[in-house]
């Protein structure tokens, strides 16, 4: 779905070739975007073999500059325009994020979908950085939902509107600036419900 707040639709396979093009995924279960920091880096999270989570930031000689514990599972990362700072999305049905300073790794913000809401493992910054959008799920409702975060408050909850599906999964922010792009999964996860490995 594509939407610039007025809502318009596009073939979830046309979406998933434009994100598919857009985005460089350089392997395996830890995805990792390459940062324009004083010192490149490589961030995403990873899953220790005894099942701890991280959200961890790699420099250019491989070294690990940043190392953060995660409560539960993390998944998606999505990095400020000015890069000087990222937010680590759990993995769904999730219900934390972190904003996190680059390339210090400190933990500046930390914030929670809306009651009955969780996060769906992604989220983009908007306008310039002023707002964060992060895909979740009104799992009582059954609609899949943009939670619509001001980022000069401290991230505080200041919206959301429909994805006109179920599980929005991933959101990625057209080239003219102003649309999103909204890859609905279709599923119903309860957030009780351990989220697949």
């Amino acid at each position: 779905m594509v939407t610039d707040m007025v809502m318009g639709g596009i073939s979830r396979r046309a979406a998933m070739g434009w994100a598919a093009g857009a985005v460089a995924v350089l392997g395996g279960r830890f995805g990792r975007r390459a940062l324009a920091a004083p010192s490149p880096l490589w961030i995403g999270t990873r899953l220790t073999a005894d099942g701890k989570s991280f959200a961890t930031a790699f420099d250019a000689a491989g070294a690990a500059a940043v190392d953060i514990a995660l409560p539960a599972r993390g998944h998606g990362i999505a990095v400020a325009p000015d890069q000087r700072t990222a937010v680590v999305l759990a993995r769904r049905p999730g219900l934390f994020a972190f904003a996190v300073s680059l390339p210090g790794g400190a933990v500046t913000h930390r914030f929670e979908p809306g009651a009955g809401r969780h996060f769906c493992g992604h989220g983009l910054y908007a306008r310039g950085g002023a707002l964060f959008l992060a895909t979740e799920t009104d799992w009582e409702g059954e609609r899949g939902l943009i939670g619509v975060y001001d980022v000069a408050a401290g991230y505080r909850r200041v919206g959301e509107w429909e994805t006109g599906g179920l599980d929005p999964h991933d959101v990625r922010l057209l080239p003219d600036g102003a649309r999103i792009v909204v890859a609905n999964g279709g599923i119903l996860t309860h957030p009780d419900a351990p989220g697949p490995s």
